[in-house]
């Protein structure tokens, strides 16, 4: 392992939640890794102007130092509340959750002032990871009836990360309308 990657897993924050220990969790820090300002460092985002090099030789030292079987399921995250099978994804699709069944395959999402919310049925078949910005948790995204879609049902494990949410009129309006109707339903 190189010094790169062992500085990379210092920084990964792991996740203490009742999943099973076949499920593996991390969170990322901008911590350890190569883009410059103002992305500073550990940018696993595509879509944001970091030069693309730099985005992904990112995600080869996170791939490496997690030791990862398959590359993970990058979203194109928009603040929405779609959800896609993990394993479907070859290419970055538009939604805010993957989930999957399949043993060893990664869901992945990115936040910067947002949650990361992992989730997991109790015998860890069903694995999920959302991006937890306001729509998502306000319009079912995260949990709702766009949920992890692949069954599994029952009780599970649930994570929830660190976060930071801008307080704006406009959003706080939009999320109070939003809250408004799912509690017609």
């Amino acid at each position: 392992m190189t010094k790169a990657i062992e500085y990379l897993c210092e920084s990964l924050i792991i996740p203490r939640w009742p999943a099973p220990a076949q499920v593996r969790a991390v969170s990322t820090t901008r911590q350890n890794g190569v883009s410059l300002p103002p992305y500073d460092a550990l940018n696993l985002a595509g879509h944001v102007g970091d030069d693309p090099v730099s985005v992904a030789e990112n995600r080869r030292r996170l791939v490496m130092a997690l030791d990862l079987a398959h590359e993970p399921a990058w979203l194109k995250q928009v603040h929405g509340t779609a959800v896609v099978a993990a394993e479907t994804v070859s290419a970055p699709v538009i939604a805010d959750a993957a989930w999957t069944q399949e043993p060893a395959r990664p869901c992945v999402v990115m936040t910067a002032d947002c949650l990361p919310v992992l989730l997991c049925d109790r015998g860890g078949a069903v694995v999920a990871a959302a991006h937890g910005g306001w729509r998502g948790l306000g319009g079912g995204g995260v949990g709702g009836e766009n949920g992890t879609g692949g069954g599994g049902g029952g009780e599970g494990g649930f994570w929830g990360g660190a976060g930071a949410f801008k307080k704006k009129k406009k959003k706080k309006k939009q999320i109070t309308k939003q809250e408004r109707r799912n509690e017609r339903r």
